[in-house]
Formats: C-alpha cells, structure tokens, sequence
C-alpha cells in the first residue's frame, strides 16, 4: 500500500473523528458515570490519539459544560509538555488540578528470543502487562505507602534511577496523588494487549476482594479503545473481542472502530515515543519470589526526546489531526463557509504531509540513537548487543554483573523477601 493510499482523505478523516468522539464520549462518562480522577496512557499507540483528544477538548469547551470542565481539570505529567498541541492551556501541575494523566509504559512488543532464543515471547509480554498493571495499582495508595511497593519501587529506582538516571521522572511518579477512579485510551489491532492488560486489573480486583481490601470495586478502568480495521482483526480472535464486548455492554468500555489505525503502521515514527526494555534483567527477575508467586519485572520505560530527527515529522502528522478536528468541529456548527476553507486546508496539510513522508523515507526512521548513549552502552558492555523490533522498541541487554547487583539490591529491600527458585 503506498503512503498516499494510507494516509488518505478517508482514513485521516476517520482518525481524527475518532479523537473528537473520544473526548465527548469521556467527558460525557465523567460527568454523568464515574467520577473518573486519572487517565493512565498504557501504549505508545495511544498517545497521538490523547493529544488528538485533547485539542478536540479545546475545540468543543464552548458547547458542553462536560467538556469543559474536563478540559479545564486536567493536568500532565511534565514528560508530555513537548508533545501537546501548541495551544493547549493544560497545566503540568498534577496536584492542583482533579483529573491528571499519567503515563504507564506497559510497553510489550518484545523480541525475547533474539536475546533468549529458549524464552517465550508470549510468556514474557504476557508477564509484562500484569507487572505494569501491579504498578499502576501502586497509585491507589497514598505516595508514601506507594514507594515501600515493591513493583512501583522497581520502577522508580531500578529503572528510573539505577538504570537511566531519571531522578527527577522517578520523583513526579512518586509523588503523583493518589487514583480514587481512572480510564485508560489504547489502541486494539488483535484486541490480545487490552485483553491482558484488562484482565491483569479483574485479576487484582479479585485478590483485594478476597482480603477484603478498601476500594476494590473501583480498580477496573473504564477503558476507550480505538479498533484497527473496523474490527476485522478484532473479530477474528473471538476470546479477545467476546471479552471486550462484554465489557462495551457492561458500560466500561467503549470501541472505536476505524479503517487504520496509521500512526501505527510506519513503526514508530508517529508515535511521538520511543521505547526502551532491559530483557536480560526480565529473565534474571524470574529467579524472584514475592508473597508466594513469581516477581516478574517488566523492565523497560518510554523517553519523549524532541531533538530527536523524527519528532518534527510526528508533529505534521499531529497537525493533520488537529486540522480534520477542526474540520469536524465546524460542521458540527453547520458552518459551511467554515467548513469549506477548513477542508482545504485539511487536503493540503495531507498532501504536504505524504510528499513528506515520501522524501524522508518515513519507513526507515529509527529509535536506535534515542538508547545508544553512553550510559546504557556502559551498562551493556560485555553484554549481548543492544538490537530493536520492527516497531523500534529498543532491547538494551545488560551486563550480567548489573543484573545481578540489580537483583541483590530489590532482594534486600526490607519490607520484601524473595528467593531464588529450587533449582530441583
């Protein structure tokens, strides 16, 4: 399929509806259902429809009080500045404000076999999902019993810290205010990532049930799914769409269904984010225990760089959104005049954007400089070479005597006892 084909009138058009019916539809779900304080981000995916989302948000304020007040409540982590709509009036103060969004790198598009040719590719992406879902479930705490929680504490001091020198990322995660209620937006190709992602959060529901925790009823997020190919790829994983159906006729979910899903189809580069994992520190996690079961790290972190040479063209593709957004916000006024000037502007930032695309190779962009700095080359030294997917998720294997300090430092966390497993 050729660029113009991808990225024509018709599917941008669908792309950019689809943000402006998500961000009614959540306003529409925060005013009148659930009284919903955060939006986690789960995917890379998912990212340029929430910008999308929020310039829709900005466009309609003035017709819905719901809208409105959504638009108004919220507030990003400081890590998204770079990414938001050149007219956004949305505050990175995540404490002053009752609806905060918060980035969750549940990241798990893995090539686990090019490091371990013996490991399970569906084992490690399936363990992945839940143990980022333990961690989003850290922020139902309050920040200073979330930071004793083994899973969130990996995050911010193993990862963050010890690996990629965030202090600052790891301090804003550890002193975001606590979840009461949240939803999530992701994207469905096969619908398996929302169904193990979903079926991670019934799964620890189930256990604060069965301990009688305070809240449990409130873990499940209401979830906003954009489908890829109207729902044909979907369709044909039956255990995958039964799930996600049952919840859209529950009402905690809704689908989307679009013609394609682009800005996932031409690797990363329209994502805005790259994305780094650590599979050798995965599999040496799996010698873990925590409270009976397998403490599985799934080990990895997302970086908006804007320097980065294929930024600029991720906010071209942005513009073209924002600009069928504006498109649809004018005919939902019946404003013809509008309509039509907007239109062409619409079709000429596409073409733009397309002949673009065409000269700078879209295709072949890669992430690989955004992992090999001199930091994670170090801890890579002597260690199996660092090496990416077709998606441009970066696999950075590390040094075995990083991994191993690494697992002597979370086994004398005081609070947590693990053991290596019975070699029997």
């Amino acid at each position: 399929m050729t660029l113009e084909e991808t990225f024509s009138k018709k599917n941008m058009i669908a792309y950019s509806d689809a943000c402006t019916n998500l961000a009614l539809d959540f306003a529409d779900t925060r005013a009148k259902k659930a009284p919903i304080d955060t939006l986690v981000i789960p995917s890379r995916g998912a990212f340029p429809f929430f910008l999308g989302m929020t310039h829709a948000l900005r466009k309609f304020r003035e017709f819905d009080e719901g809208v409105k007040k959504t638009y108004r409540d919220m507030a990003i982590q400081p890590i998204l500045e770079p990414l938001m709509p050149r007219d956004a009036e949305i505050s990175s103060d995540i404490h002053s404000k009752g609806l905060r969004v918060l980035l969750i790198p549940f990241t798990a598009d893995l090539n686990i076999p090019k490091f371990d040719s013996d490991a399970s590719n569906e084992e490690y992406t399936e363990k992945t999902r839940e143990y980022w879902a333990r961690v989003t479930h850290a922020f139902f705490k309050e920040p200073g019993v979330r930071r004793r929680n083994p899973y969130f504490k990996v995050f911010t001091d193993i990862i963050l810290r010890e690996l990629e020198g965030r202090q600052k990322t790891a301090e804003v995660y550890e002193g975001f205010p606590k979840i009461e209620r949240f939803a999530m937006i992701d994207t469905v190709i096969s619908g398996r990532a929302s169904n193990d992602i979903l079926g991670a959060f019934d799964n620890i529901q189930r256990e604060q049930q069965d301990i009688g925790a305070a809240g449990w009823h409130d873990i499940p997020p209401h979830a906003f799914l954009i489908v890829d190919k109207d729902g044909e790829k979907l369709e044909r994983h039956r255990g995958f769409s039964a799930y996600l159906h049952q919840r859209q006729n529950q009402g905690t979910a809704r689908l989307y269904p679009i013609p394609q899903i682009v800005s996932e189809d031409q690797n990363s580069a329209l994502l805005g984010v790259s994305a780094t994992v650590y599979p050798s520190l995965m599999k040496a996690s799996k010698e873990l225990r925590y409270n009976g079961r397998e403490f599985f790290i799934g080990a990895g972190s997302w970086h908006i760089n804007p320097e980065a040479r294929q930024f600029r063209h991720f906010q071209q593709f942005m513009e073209l959104v924002y600009s069928g957004i504006d498109l649809a916000a004018a005919e939902f006024l019946d404003n013809k005049s509008v309509a039509v000037r907007l239109d062409g502007e619409f079709e000429e930032k596409r073409r733009d954007f397309v002949r673009e695309s065409e000269r700078s190779g879209l295709t072949d962009l890669s992430e690989y400089e955004t992992a090999n700095d001199d930091r994670l080359c170090l801890l890579n030294k002597d260690a199996k070479p660092i090496y990416e997917t077709h998606s441009h998720v970066i696999h950075v294997p590390l040094n075995s005597r990083v991994d191993s300090g690494l697992i002597t430092k979370i086994c004398g966390y005081g609070y947590m006892t693990c053991h290596k497993k019975s070699s029997a």
